[in-house]
């Protein structure tokens, strides 16, 4: 299984939930700026929550992949393009994520 980025975006990185706690020992916390929603995406594809994922900021994040993948978009309102490996195109419009745990 291979992704490749073939557009980074604007501002796309690779995020975990950080290193909190470790101040005291010159550690700063880093980590996701939407950590909610990086729980979530997690919890939605089954990853333990502090599994790393892509964080974009804007638009133009292009990836592909040679398998089918699960993947989860969490975060802001906005619109997806997704093009499958059928040729099909699908446009899904994201609303803000909702609490799926107690």
């Amino acid at each position: 299984m291979t992704i490749t980025v073939l557009s980074p975006g604007l501002i796309t990185t690779v995020q975990d939930l950080g290193r909190l706690g470790l101040a005291a020992v010159g550690v700063s916390a880093s980590g996701a700026f939407d950590r909610s929603a990086l729980k979530l995406a997690n919890r939605l594809v089954c990853n333990y929550e502090n599994t790393a994922g892509l964080e974009t900021l804007g638009s133009g994040l292009r990836i592909v992949s040679d398998t089918p993948q699960l993947m989860a978009i969490t975060g802001a309102t906005g619109d997806i393009l997704a093009q499958l490996v059928m040729g099909v195109t699908t446009v899904h419009s994201c609303c803000q994520h909702r609490r799926l745990w107690r």
